[in-house]
């Protein structure tokens, strides 16, 4: 459908350098009024989490849109997204789809169904993508894939796949095919006009895979109520994630056993029942919170534990906009939206001795956090459409104009 590009307000730069304040991006106004067709493409809506957030940014972006995807499950959408116009492969109408553990057992057919996503008739074709989106049958020049990883499973699959409660079957089957989803990935890398990272770890391991190079353009983060937090916080650290094996929340617990420190867990997953065998006397297992709980109880902690290596990772912004400062392992995102000593703690082992030890610092440092709030703006919604369409201008042919509201 013919859409129109909304307008990206002013972001002002913030007082902690970082790699995406160094530039006041603004409003712009386009010379021409000329239309875009647009479409999105997104691997799947079979469950909720950072990747799916910014789908839905980017159907903000282009409301008329329609959106390509291996499937969508209605039950996990959010509100802003219930009346959009999806259109999924034929996986969603296999046996026991749109559920995500349907989606999961169906492995192998998800190349063939990313394949089978054949958007035509587009000016812009933009795909959000961290398994298989960019493999859709799209004409390279007017695609612009938006990727969050390169596939997990396929080139980190003793990470991942391992610690998942798989079938031992399935994981047979997955292991056996890792090869060869590699290659397919490698090639589906290959298909897009332009790409785009959403972190410098990314960008590099686009590099390394798929021999490509992908400006970074971080993901945006809803900071739409987040306030600043108190001056004095709560006794207790906190964790915010879901529960799966390689986002690595053993190595929290672990550090707050060693040093009997309080810990608050958030989030539900897999792994929990594991976790909660770990657990000593002064971890609290939350559960999955409402939003604002969730936010109440970032806003009131010392600080935001992220153990794993995260792509890009939402959650320490989200932490940072509320004041809070981040003990982190310094690797992947938190390279790119971190400041040591000012927004974070970063510690550069993954033990639980580093992590202890970064908790401790961050009990003792003075943080300025209003500023650290304002750091955290750089990463928002508006910073994100503004970088975007300014990637999209450079990108399309000069003769494409954009009409901005």
């Amino acid at each position: 459908m013919a859409v129109q590009a909304t307008g990206a307000g002013a972001v002002r730069s913030g007082a902690i350098r970082h790699p995406w304040n160094e530039s006041v991006y603004v409003s712009n106004t386009a010379k021409g009024m000329g239309v875009l067709k647009v479409a999105l493409v997104h691997d799947s809506f079979t469950q909720w989490g950072g990747a799916e957030r910014v789908a839905a940014v980017l159907h903000g972006m282009f409301r008329e849109a329609p959106i390509y995807t291996l499937a969508v499950d209605r039950a996990v959408l959010p509100d802003e997204l219930a009346s959009a116009d999806f259109r999924p492969s034929f996986l969603q109408h296999l046996p026991g789809m749109p559920t995500l553990g349907a989606y999961q057992r169906y492995l192998p057919l998800l190349p063939l169904a990313a394949e089978s996503l054949r958007p035509r008739g587009y000016d812009l074709v933009i795909s959000s993508s961290s398994s298989f989106a960019h493999g859709a049958d799209i004409p390279g020049e007017c695609h612009i894939a938006y990727i969050h990883n390169t596939m997990r499973f396929a080139w980190d699959y003793g990470e991942y796949v391992a610690g998942l409660r798989w079938p031992t079957l399935m994981k047979t089957v997955a292991g056996a095919g890792a090869p060869l989803l590699r290659a397919w990935d490698r090639r589906a890398g290959g298909r897009p006009g332009h790409l785009l990272a959403n972190s410098s770890a990314v960008a590099q391991r686009i590099a390394m895979r798929w021999r490509r190079d992908a400006p970074v353009i971080p993901p945006p983060v809803d900071l739409r109520g987040i306030t600043l937090g108190p001056e004095e916080r709560s006794a207790h650290f906190c964790v915010v994630t879901r529960l799966i094996p390689y986002k690595r929340v053993d190595l929290a617990i672990a550090a707050a056993n060693l040093g009997r420190e309080p810990l608050l867990v958030i989030g539900d997953g897999i792994d929990l029942p594991r976790l909660q065998a770990l657990a000593g006397p002064t971890v609290t297992f939350a559960g999955r919170l409402p939003e604002a709980e969730k936010r109440s109880a970032v806003a009131e902690a010392i600080a935001l534990i992220v153990p794993g290596i995260e792509d890009f990772g939402m959650a320490p912004v989200e932490a940072n906009a509320a004041g809070t400062p981040v003990v982190a392992v310094a690797g992947g995102g938190v390279l790119d939206s971190q400041v040591d000593g000012a927004t974070a703690v970063l510690v550069h082992q993954q033990t639980p001795e580093a992590v202890l030890a970064g908790m401790r610092r961050a009990r003792e440092l003075a943080w300025r956090r209003a500023a650290m709030r304002e750091h955290a703006a750089g990463f928002g919604v508006p910073a994100f459409e503004a970088r975007l369409l300014d990637a999209l201008r450079d990108a399309l042919p000069a003769a494409v104009e954009f009409a901005f509201a």
